[in-house]
């Protein structure tokens, strides 16, 4: 299992903290804004990353105008291959959302297996166990799931939901909450999910994917220095947990 980070790409100002954070660990680029990708050329957002190697996955959400979705899936495809990366994942906000998605899924199914690159659904509101069942129809592992805590997710939540879905899991993301909601770093308060008995469970059960510590997406943006500091931690922790057996 690898170790890696979810980090806000608003706008043109966080290429900066983008380039400087892939030089100390594995980043999901997170582009928070449909219309940066529809509305601007590829090289807009590669160039200005050209040489990273870090990157795991882009992650991106509906864009204004549904019935372009195949065009604009096509277009983080390619930004995607461009950063090297052969994940898209794309965050389902709703049941409307989901319905459109699902009513494309034969077409979503051949435009990724062309490029060969897998489409990650990270759902929101809408039952993980439904969007698993929909996507297991599908052979050829052009499809998989990411899940994520919010403030109300406890350990035994997360848990269940890892478990369920284990065979289609590609990113299994964190943040730590405390217990008023706000989301806090690892390690500086009492939390809901306690971080060291998720990772034993995690290496118990045998997954070997990506853990993604997801603070911006809750609100929580750290000085470089503080990601890695945290990003060091875990991984310690998970060399101390291989060792051990």
């Amino acid at each position: 299992m690898d170790i890696a980070y979810s980090v806000i790409l608003r706008d043109s100002r966080d290429f900066k903290r983008v380039r400087v954070l892939s030089n100390y660990m594995l980043l999901e680029l997170n582009i928070t804004d449909p219309l940066f990708i529809s509305e601007g050329s590829v090289g807009d957002i590669t160039d200005p990353l050209e040489n990273i190697k870090n990157i795991i996955g882009v992650k991106v959400r509906m864009p204004n105008k549904k019935q372009i979705l195949l065009d604009y899936l096509e277009k983080v495809i390619i930004i995607s291959e461009e950063l090297g990366s052969n994940r898209v994942v794309f965050e389902v906000g709703d049941e409307n959302e989901y319905l459109h998605i699902r009513k494309l899924m034969d077409e979503i199914y051949c435009l990724f297996s062309n490029y060969k690159i897998k489409f990650v659904l990270e759902s929101g509101k809408v039952s993980l166990m439904r969007v698993y069942k929909d996507i297991t129809e599908y052979l050829g592992g052009v499809f998989g799931l990411s899940v994520s805590n919010d403030s109300s997710t406890d350990l035994a939540d997360m848990i269940r939901a890892i478990r369920n879905c284990l065979r289609m899991l590609e990113f299994i993301k964190i943040c730590n909450f405390d217990y008023t909601g706000k989301p806090k770093q690892f390690f500086k308060c009492s939390s809901i999910i306690n971080i060291l008995d998720l990772l034993n469970f995690i290496f118990k059960i045998g997954y070997d994917n990506y853990l993604v510590i997801n603070y911006e997406e809750r609100g929580l943006r750290l000085s470089e220095g503080e990601v890695v500091s945290d990003i060091r931690r875990i991984e310690e922790i998970s060399r101390s947990i291989i060792e051990k057996g």
